[in-house]
């Protein structure tokens, strides 16, 4: 259900501008929105390609003050689905002023976020597992011109409880981490693409589910089950868009410790080495 509302003011004066939209019930396909933006790059190279400007930003598109969302629906890439509901406002030039989202069911079920403009940054907060993410980012571009997003950013995350992410929980533990985010995209349909990100984290009281550390051991790998209570979980994580690497892994858990590194790679293969 798509409802619109014109700034009436505005409409009496002969100039069509949207107060406000309502969407009800809309369903958003990643691999669909894939398509879309692939398409985009496709209209932009050929833009390039003919000596035209191109522009990321169309000068004659009017976003509305306020688009309300209700029970959206997003589909990920392996189908996993998660509804939310939010609303976003918008600045007379445009920019996003504020947004809040509230997710009402999958993965993140529960979680709140909310963004505020704050000068040239965002102010970011977040409510998600028993914890906060907090922070700014920044996404300075002349406007109408074809220059690249310069995203960035750092966030703050505490107190969030690990196993609360995951069904069923492999680790569980109360994760706190600092990170930087950082990204070059020609849209904002390109940043999550081309977004960096370096965290340094630490999982206090930290239990590995399903594995048995000592008895796997002293059974050469033949125990299965169990888990294991871990005194320290610290490491690195570096992001490149979907690419995760995992650099100065460092566990322990009563006389054993363990160090290490590894990749999930986009399609979610893992590799490393741990000693």
């Amino acid at each position: 259900q798509l409802a619109l509302r014109p700034a009436w003011g505005q409409l009496l004066r002969g100039q069509i501008r949207l107060a406000s939209v309502n969407i009800q019930g809309l369903v958003l396909n990643q691999r669909a929105l894939d398509k879309l933006i692939s398409l985009q790059k496709k209209k932009l190279l050929l833009q390039s390609e003919k000596g035209q400007e191109a522009k990321n930003v169309d000068e004659n598109l009017n976003l509305p003050e306020r688009i309300e969302l209700g029970g959206v629906e997003w589909l990920d890439s392996q189908g996993k689905s998660t509804r939310l509901a939010g609303r976003l406002l918008f600045s007379p030039s445009g920019e996003l002023d504020a947004t809040s989202v509230n997710v009402l069911s999958g993965q993140f079920e529960g979680a709140q976020v909310q963004v505020q403009r704050s000068g040239p940054r965002w102010t970011v907060l977040a409510r998600l597992a028993g914890g906060s993410i907090t922070g700014w980012v920044s996404a300075p571009r002349a406007p109408g011109v074809a220059q690249p997003l310069v995203l960035t950013g750092e966030l703050q995350t505490r107190q969030l409880e690990v196993g609360r992410l995951t069904k069923p929980a492999v680790l569980s533990g109360v994760l706190e981490a600092d990170t930087t985010l950082s990204a070059r995209a020609p849209t904002w349909g390109d940043a999550a693409e081309q977004l960096k990100s370096q965290s340094r984290f630490t999982v206090r009281q930290a239990v590995v589910h399903g594995l048995d550390l000592e008895k796997a051991v002293s059974t050469v790998g033949l125990s299965r089950g169990g888990q294991t209570a871990l005194d320290v979980l610290t490491g690195q994580l570096q992001t490149n868009g979907t690419d995760l690497h995992f650099n100065q892994l460092v566990a322990s858990s009563g006389a054993l410790s363990a160090t290490g590194q590894a990749r999930v790679s986009p399609n979610a293969a893992l590799s490393g080495q741990v000693q």
